[in-house]
């Protein structure tokens, strides 16, 4: 029975590294095929701030709002006490905590979004649907920290299956929003 335990711990982290590796190639090609087709489709110049400038505005509102969080509760050890009471008030600590980057991610994305509509380039600015673009996707990054305190969950729970397919899913729609 010892013997067992340890070969379903192994097959299931050996599954569940071949499902992360298959999503990040997933991912990464059908990226690359999208924006081949967006290539073609818009000017250099929207192109660009859309795949440079309004990227690094999403990234920088996620990283700023969760990895914080996120490294924290990774590197948490359970509290004194009995193991169950350890289990118990971990949980609800880690339920709480993981609301936090909803909540920054409020004031985080009202500020860069304003930081970055009055520091960009008239020309830039200029664009068509700018300012509605920038809204957008500060409105995007929102919306992907609403499903923090679940990916947070999922994590502590060792459930890299839901992972794989919430991120899967969250991959194409992002992809496909994007174009």
């Amino acid at each position: 029975m010892a013997s067992s335990q340890p070969q379903s711990l192994l097959s299931t982290s050996l599954a569940s590294a071949s499902s992360l590796v298959l999503l990040q190639l997933f991912s990464r090609v059908f990226t690359f095929i999208l924006n081949q087709a967006l290539v073609r489709l818009v000017s250099p110049q929207v192109f660009g701030t859309a795949a440079i400038q309004f990227e690094l505005l999403l990234s920088t509102i996620l990283f700023l709002s969760r990895e914080g969080v996120r490294n924290a509760l990774l590197r948490s050890t359970a509290s004194q006490g009995t193991k169950e009471k350890k289990d118990t008030s971990r949980d609800v600590l880690v339920a709480n905590i993981s609301l936090l980057p909803v909540l920054l991610g409020i004031p985080i994305a009202l500020a860069s979004t304003t930081l970055y509509l009055n520091a960009s380039s008239s020309s830039t600015s200029s664009q068509p649907h700018f300012q509605l673009s920038v809204i957008i996707y500060a409105i995007a990054a929102l919306f992907e920290l609403l499903s923090e305190p679940l990916y947070i969950k999922a994590q502590n729970e060792l459930r890299f299956d839901i992972r794989v397919r919430a991120e899967g899913t969250a991959v194409t729609l992002k992809t496909l929003s994007s174009f």
